[in-house]
């Protein structure tokens, strides 16, 4: 019975050029930080420290793995830095918003889970603070109120961590069998089939990712082994009549 949806964002939900964004948006958010961290440090922090929480254990929450990254031998503006942080989420991401667009057909999925009364979660890999992870999810334009909202403040592992799957099936208080997960990320959203939950691939994103779906599915055609086959792979106007297909299974 399919109870819940879960949604990855870039370049599943908002589509964009990863890389032309961070091209803009690493000096705009260094430069925010002058005053606390010389320009010629910042960008290197801040990326080393968002890629330190891909081998979090679970341990810490993926913000205080971040912050010991962040801030060490900065561990007396460590509160400032956060502050700060939040502040440009909140304040200046909005500003990168006409570099997104948004893939056909999302109104009407959102749609449909209001109508069926489905639960809806960002699983969106917890790299960025909870401000980060809405705003971002704003600029597709969709009223919507989640069920569960993944970021940095609240989880302690990372994509394609199956705790991390697993952490929001607990959550929602949802088995895995009873979820959908869908993402454009053939290693990272797909990954989700190997606790029991559904899968649909997404490809809008391709012509913005070529990095990630183009070059993993060329992978996937060589054989590479552990990569779960997705079990639906389409845009997100086909996402609807999948959604009404697993939820027709439960009422025929």
């Amino acid at each position: 019975m399919l109870k819940a949806v879960l949604f990855d964002l870039d370049n599943t939900l908002i589509l964009y050029d990863e890389m032309d964004f961070f091209k803009r948006f690493i000096p705009r958010i260094t430069e925010s930080f002058r005053d606390i961290m010389p320009p010629d440090i910042f960008p290197d922090k801040l990326i080393v420290a968002t890629q330190s929480l891909m081998r979090n254990d679970g341990s810490l929450l993926n913000r205080e793995i971040f912050l010991n990254v962040f801030t060490a031998d900065y561990e007396e503006h460590r509160d400032k830095l956060w502050d700060r942080l939040l502040r440009f989420y909140t304040t200046e991401l909005d500003s990168f918003r006409n570099l997104v667009t948004v893939p056909a057909g999302i109104e009407t999925v959102f749609d449909i889970l209001k109508r069926m009364h489905l639960k809806a979660v960002i699983a969106s890999n917890p790299i960025w603070p909870r401000e980060g992870q809405i705003r971002r999810f704003s600029w597709t334009g969709i009223k919507c109120t989640f069920d569960f909202i993944t970021h940095m403040e609240n989880m302690s592992y990372c994509k394609p961590r199956l705790e991390y799957y697993r952490a929001i099936c607990e959550e929602i208080e949802e088995k895995p069998e009873e979820c959908l997960m869908v993402g454009n990320d053939l290693v990272n959203d797909m990954v989700a089939a190997k606790i029991g939950i559904k899968t649909f691939l997404m490809t809008d994103g391709i012509k913005h990712d070529k990095s990630s779906l183009a070059n993993i599915l060329k992978l996937k055609r060589k054989g590479i082994p552990d990569i779960p086959e997705p079990d639906f792979i389409g845009r997100c106007s086909e996402l609807s009549a999948v959604i009404e297909e697993l939820t027709g299974d439960i009422r025929s």
